[in-house]
Parts: structure tokens; sequence; C-alpha cells
């Protein structure tokens, strides 16, 4: 498929076809999941390298691990992750959740669990399962501009929006959606074929909601406490088999990839860790 030069100004036709043609692969079963108290509540995170390789994009600009996340449920049909992905909202099985997180020479998929510091309460937890099957029941649709927009959301808006909903506004960071995007040295912006946004397109990442204050870390085998430099981001996608994935959409060929995001990598994350972030662990 031939990629036009996008921005992020608008909604349009490319934007929607770039990001289903990277979009989505199907994930493989998963062959251990670690035996944690999962609740409902709990946000979990993840890099999908594998599974959406578009996301280097996302883990680069917030110089972090993660491209994906969502809120888990222990419903009636299990446990469940509701999560915004092309084309709108959806409820998935937490095993198949966590297949979009394999990485090659691993069983167990590499995750974030959080949780609100101050614990819901049920009637919290009750009602935040109803706003997010209200949110699948009318497919509210996926977030293509990344932008900020009350007609649809990304999976970041999505967590943002549903503790919003209950009273506990506030996870993430918003802020300009450009800002980071000369990580490795501006050299993903052409791979993506996009453009760097407009100013004043602000958006919530992530990054952000995982280092939210209000919560605090359950579980995690991604950092949550500090920044990553573009090579270290660069060695977890080589080694996970992400890149790989990534040349297959993209259809350039690995080594090109390689070479071109080695040199470009700094072995420096490309900002500090925000004040206003949960404090670091010392």
């Amino acid at each position: 498929m031939k990629l036009r030069i996008l921005t992020l100004r608008r909604l349009n036709r490319a934007t929607v076809l770039l990001l289903l043609a990277l979009a989505p692969v199907r994930a493989a079963g998963v062959a251990r999941i670690p035996r944690l108290a999962f609740a409902t509540g709990q946000v979990i995170a993840i890099s999908e390298m594998k599974a959406d390789p578009s996301t280097l994009l996302f883990e680069a600009a917030t110089s972090s691990r993660y491209g994906h996340l969502g809120v888990v449920a222990d419903t009636a049909e299990g446990l469940m992750v509701y999560h915004s992905v092309p084309r709108h909202v959806q409820k998935t099985p937490l095993a198949d959740f966590l297949a979009r997180a394999r990485v090659n020479g691993r069983l167990d998929p590499p995750f974030t669990l959080l949780r609100h510091a101050e614990p819901l309460t049920h009637a919290e937890r009750s009602d935040l399962v109803k706003v997010m099957d209200d949110m699948v029941a009318r497919k509210v649709p996926f977030n293509y501009s990344m932008a900020m927009n009350p007609s649809s959301v990304n999976c970041s808006e999505l967590v943002r929006r549903v503790f919003e909903a209950i009273g506990r506004s506030g996870l993430g960071e918003v802020g300009p959606i450009g800002r980071h995007y000369g990580a490795f040295d501006g050299a993903l912006l052409p791979i993506f074929k996009i453009s760097r946004p407009p100013e004043g397109s602000l958006g919530v990442s992530p990054a952000s909601i995982v280092h939210s204050p209000q919560l605090e870390v359950v579980y995690a085998k991604l950092p949550v406490d500090r920044m990553v430099s573009d090579a270290e981001i660069f060695n977890a996608w080589k080694d996970g088999g992400g890149l790989d994935q990534l040349a297959r959409v993209t259809r350039i060929p690995r080594g090109k990839l390689i070479e071109d995001l080695g040199k470009a990598a700094s072995d420096r994350p490309a900002r500090d860790y925000p004040s206003t972030w949960r404090p670091p662990r010392r």
C-alpha cells in the first residue's frame, strides 16, 4: 500500500488507512500469565510491538516502553480489559489482551499493572463497569487523529475519560502531542509518513497515565519510574521481534530499519522525568 504524508490536524482517509495497515496483527496465545490479584479498576499497560508496530512512534515520543493500555474488570464473563483500538472501544479477555504484549524469547508477556492509591469503592467499581459497557455498546470510535476531541477516544483517552466519569479525574498529563517527536533524531517520522502535529494539538499518552501520581504499582515488568532512551527502546524492539513486524507492514527491509534507527538512537532519554508525575522510587 502506498503511504502518503499525513498530519494529525484532522481525521482523514489516509490516516485511517495507515493505522489500519499497521494495526492489530492477530496475537498468538499467551503461554503464561502471572498469578496476580487482578481486580476491577486496575490499569494495565503494555508494549504491543508485535501486535501493532505503529506504537513504536508513541514509545519513542514519550521516552517509555508503553504503547497501549486499558482498564481491567472482573466480570461474569471472566477477567476482561476495556480498551480502545481501531475501529472502536472493545472489551477483550485478559489473556487475549496480554497476547498483544508477547515478545520473542519470553513465555510471559511483559506488562505493568496499577491501581488507585486510594482504593475504589464498590459503588465506583460498579459505575466504572457501567460506563465502559456503555462505550462498548455505543461503539465509541477510535481517535485516529490522537488530538483529544469529544467524539472519539484512543486508549489513553478512554482510561482518562472513564475514571473522570466516576469522579476520579486527572489521570495522565494533557499536553502538546508533537513536543517529543524528535526522538530517534526524527528518523521515525518518514518511516510512518507522518508530519509533526500542528501547534496546539493536545493529547494524553499511555506513559503519562502509567506515571500518574494517583496510581500505585501492583506489578511491573516495564519501567515505571524513569524515562528510557532511544537505544533502550531500539534494542527491546530489535530483540523482541517488533522491528520484524515493522519491516513487514512498511515494506522497509529489516536490515535498513536496524541500520537507520540504530544510528539515530540516542543513549540518553529525550527528556527528564516530569516533576508532575509519580515520584521515582528511591
